[in-house]
Formats: C-alpha cells, sequence, structure tokens
C-alpha cells in the first residue's frame, strides 16, 4: 500500500524589474508552509534569455539558493529578483492563511 507522506501546492510565479523578468514553478509544503522548491529563468524585458536560479528550504530551517548561467555583470541585480521573489512569494502565502 502506497503511503504520501507530504502535500504541497504548487503555483506559477512571475516577477519583474525595469530591466529583468523572473518566471517560475513553486512548490510549497502546506505541512511545515516551507517552499519545497522554487525553479525557473530570467530574460530580459524583451524576451532574450539571461540565466536560471533554485531555491529549497528543508525541514531543518536550512535553504539552498543557486543562480546560474547568468552574466556576472548582472548577478547582483539577478541575485536580488530571486530574493525579492522569495519574500513575496513567503508574504503572499502568510497574507493566504
Amino acid at each position: 500500500m502506497i503511503t504520501l507522506i507530504n502535500t504541497s501546492k504548487n503555483y506559477s510565479v512571475a516577477l519583474e524589474t525595469e530591466n529583468f523578468k523572473l518566471s517560475g514553478n513553486a512548490s510549497i509544503n502546506v505541512e511545515t508552509e516551507s517552499i519545497s522548491s522554487f525553479n525557473g529563468n530570467f530574460t530580459t524585458i524583451d524576451g532574450n534569455y539571461a540565466g536560471n536560479f533554485g531555491y529549497n528550504e528543508n525541514e531543518n530551517g536550512k535553504a539552498n539558493k543557486n543562480i546560474y548561467d547568468i552574466d556576472k555583470a548582472n548577478f547582483v541585480e539577478l541575485d536580488t529578483l530571486v530574493d525579492n521573489a522569495i519574500n513575496e512569494l513567503k508574504q503572499e502565502l502568510n497574507d493566504n492563511e
């Protein structure tokens, strides 16, 4: 017999700045209210590929964040964009409780 261990909700996420767009999918663990996975990509405002990102939290209160395949000149801006998306996602989840 199969045992179902975790329940999750899935969301599509989009956020943009004046220079870049972030598009991704987030999976939220319902029991722990943590972000099990949040992955996606960056494009420029005009639609050109600009890189990828990944983020997850575990039950021990630790997290992993990666941004990759990006131009070094865009690192700070894209890293901040991921942080802002994570913060807004968490805020949205808290508002919907």
